[in-house]
């Protein structure tokens, strides 16, 4: 069994090849580092290590988890850091990598996309369907055949639109609407296309507000993928006026301005939203 032992940081090697973290490295990296400043390093939070795979190296070991605490107590000029040095194969490596980080909700959406069409790569063209090999790769990652889609998915949009989800800009079932919509196996001219388009979308859709933001993903799932932004927005702007129609009918027009004035009153505007807060008011007083 695998004891912890105290490793000097010159003999880590500074980059890793199967640690799966890409993405918000150096926000993460400041993070620990005020962590490490306010409560010190815990000898119970060790890295993970290897043997360093290349003979050649000037380094002694790779790490495999602990990315972020490497790098921060590098830069904060610790001289060493508590570690489980393990001989790990690269698969092995990297299953350890991705499940630490996976199950700490850690890994951003474009990490998650980029490994997950990864793995699937590995198997793709090695004699197995493309269902199969989604299915081996949700399973070697440890994750649903549905989580795996959606993860795949995910790695045509644009590189743009990903670091719109990483950073919170963009929600994960709006770009998952706008790469169903749009992405699209052509010649090289198509993808271009269907990149651009995939840019559009999305810049156009974290433009919106909420209720409009879920009425463009519902208006990429009835429209073509060669819609444009206007005819899209046309829909959402139909389909807000419906919804607006369908609660104004059900209520008697008096009532139904009464109502509005009450909310705007209160600093509410849509209607939906006033009646909502209304509803919610009288079931609290009950």
């Amino acid at each position: 069994m695998a004891k912890i032992r105290e490793v000097p940081l010159t003999e880590i090697d500074p980059e890793s090849t199967v640690n799966v973290r890409r993405a918000a490295v150096q926000e993460n990296v400041d993070r620990v580092k005020r962590s490490i400043k306010t409560h010190g390093y815990w000898q119970d939070q060790p890295v993970t290590l290897r043997p360093h795979p290349d003979e050649d190296s000037q380094y002694n070991y790779e790490y495999v988890t602990g990315q972020c605490r490497f790098k921060a107590s590098a830069q904060l000029g610790l001289d060493s850091i508590f570690a489980l040095v393990v001989r790990l194969d690269d698969d092995e490596a990297l299953r350890r990598s991705w499940g630490e980080n996976e199950a700490r909700g850690d890994l951003s959406p474009s990490d998650q996309a980029y490994w997950a069409e990864k793995i699937f790569r590995k198997y793709d063209g090695e004699g197995y369907t493309m269902s199969e090999a989604l299915q081996k790769a949700a399973k070697w990652l440890g994750v649903s055949l549905q989580t795996l889609q959606r993860y795949y998915r995910w790695a045509f949009l644009p590189a743009e639109v990903q670091e719109m989800m990483d950073q919170g800009v963009l929600l994960k079932k709006h770009a998952s609407a706008i790469v169903q919509n749009t992405y699209v196996r052509q010649s090289s001219s198509g993808a271009d296309d269907s990149t651009k388009r995939m840019i559009d979308r999305a810049e156009w859709i974290v433009e919106l507000d909420r209720k409009s933001r879920d009425l463009a993903a519902e208006a990429m799932e009835r429209l073509s993928a060669t819609a444009s932004i206007a005819e899209l927005a046309q829909y959402v702007r139909e389909r807000r006026s419906e919804k607006q129609r369908t609660l104004q009918y059900r209520i008697p027009q008096e009532l139904y301005e009464n109502l509005l004035q009450y909310g705007r009153q209160r600093g509410l505007q849509e209607p939906e939203t006033i009646v909502s807060h209304i509803i919610a008011d009288a079931v609290q007083g009950d």
